[in-house]
């Protein structure tokens, strides 16, 4: 599938493999990184509040994914092509799941607290149209089940993995949760921009949860992966409402 700039998503996954925490690295790889005014990630402020609006709508599904190791930068679940668990949002139709990978730290803060210790990033493909779904990841004495079972799926030393009947909603929908949507861009690789991004809110703790031992033990594998955030510059974040389930 072919992104609006012309890459391929293939291909920016794969230049997102270079990504460094070092953000002048990064930027090397494409103007947008540079230049572009609708960066992510974002601190999550200056929201404007609108309950009324509608959550996107979630469609979950068992599938066989594969886990990777996305060239020892981080951890990525890669899901069918045509994935029967989709996004849809403004009468857009819907948009497929592709994968979903780990940042640790986060990307996203909110307000003035602090950056979260692990986010997930739901990647959203809509024939190059993409839209992302953001759930930040506390520290609790438990790792989430489904997030636990993800992580054991990739042992040590391999390269990937293969979960069978994978359904991501336990991580992916938090019913009653708003979501802070913005407009944005990918924040690896090419940074494009033209990404539509729902970030869950923190409000009063994040929807996951992973346990010390177990980010130690994913931080050890994978090095410090994440953007730092950008400037809002004339954007606002929309607190809308909750995500809608659908069978």
């Amino acid at each position: 599938m072919r992104h609006r700039y012309g890459w391929t998503l293939r291909a920016a996954l794969t230049l997102a493999a270079a990504w460094t925490t070092n953000a002048a690295l990064a930027q090397e790889h494409c103007d947008h990184c540079r230049t572009g005014r609708n960066q992510s990630p974002v601190r999550l402020e200056r929201i404007l509040a609108a309950p009324h609006a509608p959550g996107p709508r979630l469609q979950h599904a068992a599938e066989n994914v594969q886990i990777v190791d996305n060239g020892g930068k981080n951890l990525m679940v890669r899901f069918p092509q045509a994935s029967r668990n989709t996004l849809s949002f403004d009468e857009r139709g819907a948009f497929p799941l592709s994968e979903f990978h780990l940042h640790a730290p986060g990307e996203h803060p909110q307000g003035s607290g602090p950056v979260p210790p692990l986010e997930i990033h739901f990647v959203h493909d809509q024939a190059g149209a993409l839209a992302v779904v953001g759930v930040a990841v506390s520290i609790a004495q438990q790792t989430h089940p489904l997030l636990r079972r993800v992580l054991d799926a990739l042992p040590a030393g391999a390269q990937s993995g293969t979960l069978d009947a994978l359904d991501p909603q336990a991580l992916r929908f938090h019913a009653g949760r708003p979501l802070l949507r913005y407009a944005g861009s990918l924040t690896t690789g090419t940074c494009d921009e033209g990404v539509s991004w729902f970030v869950y809110d923190t409000s009063p703790r994040a929807p996951l949860s992973i346990s010390a031992t177990d980010l130690k033990r994913y931080t050890d594998r994978f090095p410090p992966y994440a953007r730092d955030p950008q400037g809002l510059h004339a954007r606002v974040v929309v607190r809308g409402g909750a995500p809608v389930a659908v069978p």
